[in-house]
């Protein structure tokens, strides 16, 4: 864990979300949140072959999570056995539409 993170806090690097890093929450309260809100999760592993991404369906117990899928039936999504695992769940609230599509943006709600 990071200096001055608490133990309700999952571990991060600082400065790891690049751009507006205020937005960035590590409490296990919001990652909770997040999660359960959601039923699918891009899930990015690295073994022996080269690196790839799946979609995956999952779900969370505790601050464990298991996806099911192309991976293989309920595989833990967390670090061991030498595997280097990445988690990716998005979380959209709303889009902000602009008469350019380069102006667009996204709203999620904390």
């Amino acid at each position: 864990m990071t200096e001055g993170a608490s133990t309700s806090s999952y571990p991060h690097r600082p400065q790891r979300v690049k751009r507006l890093h205020e937005r960035g929450f590590y409490d296990h309260e919001t990652v909770h949140k997040i999660l359960d809100a959601s039923m699918m999760c891009h899930v990015s592993l690295r073994d022996r072959r080269p690196a790839y991404c799946t979609p995956t369906f999952f779900w969370r117990e505790g601050t464990k999570s298991t996806g099911h899928g192309k991976l293989a039936p309920a595989v833990p999504l967390e670090p061991g056995g030498g595997r280097r695992v990445c988690l990716t769940v998005a979380h959209l609230d709303s889009l902000v539409l602009a008469r350019c599509g380069s102006n667009h943006s996204a709203v999620t709600a904390r």
